[in-house]
């Protein structure tokens, strides 16, 4: 069963990780080319966009493992890896 609570947990450590880093403008990356705006109003499916996200976020990851921010690149992977757990597909 997917556990949306674990999913959210990472998600705040990587917030806790980044917000002192943030700068005004938030980096908010597109899916499908598709605002964030657009992705809340046309999202029926979580399971759907959860794999698109994971897709999404696996690319952050890899690009923050190569600048040598191993900690939120290792927090990325284990969102990804729960966003993709076989009991959600």
């Amino acid at each position: 069963m997917l556990n949306l609570k674990d999913i959210a947990n990472i998600f705040e450590k990587i917030w806790k990780l980044c917000e002192p880093h943030m700068k005004l403008d938030p980096h908010l990356p597109d899916v499908e080319n598709k605002s964030p705006k657009e992705l809340s109003e046309e999202i029926i499916d979580l399971e759907a966009f959860l794999i698109d996200l994971s897709d999404v976020i696996e690319e952050e990851a890899l690009a923050d493992q190569n600048r040598g921010r191993t900690q939120l690149a290792a927090l990325l992977n284990e969102a990804v890896s729960l966003m993709r757990n076989k009991s959600c597909q």
